[in-house]
């Protein structure tokens, strides 16, 4: 019987799995069901949520055995495998929110040029460099054997150097997370305002693409369970954090996975904007048509290349062209 603590986590985590899934699963078909192929920001989202998939089964698992209940009322065994379930989930959801929002900053890198350029790379560094690899580490060497990092483990022996140091890596972590967040979907917002569409148009992708921001804020609201994470009562009360891990991972994986699904909303070309896309004739798009912020979201050219005046393709559809 799971703990009423126990319960909501699990009645929280997996919605969010299944929910980010099918918005996953549709920027998939999106993509094949028009004959493209996936590439390397669809290959890493796939990978997050097949990561997001185990570390829910590892909750659920830890669920089973009594995660949710005072430490007091469980065995040092029982503790012990607990704890080895929450440090896995957690090194996972680090791997989640950093590998969703480094592919959808990669799909940012096809499209943009100068400081916006610098800016995303910078953000995919500081992903890998301060997000991911510190708070990993830490995590799982601070203490040996790693389990005790959640406290009430003395009696497995063993050590611990000083715990606060996770959670200061994790606030560092965190916050470079949503400032990467905000930073992202503000350049996606600049090129979605730059291309050559009805204005009520922009403003649906605009907002579409906004889901980054809900992401940035999930993660500043995650860390205010830091330290209850590593208090004694981590068996009973640390189940919040791990709904906000969940959380923010499957909001990382939603945001990179709306902008490819304007391509279902569109639909596809008709025979009249085929023959104005042909070169040659009057009325080409121009370079802010073609150059959508992701592959998807490109006017249905797909037979035909945006030439521009003097019979040369456009820098933007030179961009897009690889995607």
């Amino acid at each position: 019987m799971l703990s009423p603590n126990a319960t909501v986590l699990c009645g929280s985590v997996w919605p969010i799995a299944f929910i980010s899934g099918a918005v996953l699963g549709l920027r998939i078909y999106a993509k094949i069901s028009r004959g493209r192929r996936l590439l390397s920001d669809d290959l890493l989202l796939i990978f997050s949520w097949i990561l997001m998939f185990v570390e829910i089964c590892f909750i659920t698992k830890a669920a089973s055995l009594g995660f949710g209940k005072p430490y007091t009322s469980l065995d040092l065994a029982t503790r012990s495998e607990i704890a080895t379930y929450g440090v896995a989930y957690s090194v996972f959801s680090t791997l989640i929110v950093s590998v969703s929002r480094i592919a959808f900053a990669i799909a940012i890198l096809r499209c943009t040029e100068g400081w916006m350029k610098v800016v995303t790379w910078t953000a995919i560094a500081g992903l890998i460099c301060i997000t991911m690899i510190p708070n990993i580490v830490t995590r799982v060497t601070i203490c040996h054997p790693t389990q005790r990092v959640y406290g009430s483990l003395d009696e497995l022996g063993g050590y611990c150097g000083q715990t606060y140091i996770p959670q200061y890596v994790g606030w560092a972590s965190g916050t470079w997370s949503a400032l990467s967040d905000f930073a992202l979907v503000a350049i996606a917002w600049k090129i979605v305002w730059s291309m050559a569409m009805r204005t009520e148009e922009k403003i649906g992708v605009a907002l579409a693409m906004s889901f980054g921001i809900l992401s940035g804020i999930i993660t500043i609201l995650r860390y205010a369970y830091v330290t209850r994470i590593y208090s004694a009562d981590f068996y009973e009360y640390g189940y919040g954090g791990f709904i906000w891990q969940a959380a923010e991972g499957g909001t990382s994986i939603v945001a990179a996975s709306i902008p490819p699904l304007r391509a279902l909303i569109v639909g596809k070309p008709t025979l009249s904007e085929n023959r104005r896309a042909r070169p040659g004739q009057d009325g080409p798009r121009s370079s802010k048509t073609s150059s959508a912020p992701f592959e998807s979201d490109i006017r249905y050219t797909t037979d035909t290349h945006t030439f521009s005046g003097n019979g040369k393709r456009s820098l933007a559809r030179e961009k897009t062209a690889a995607v």
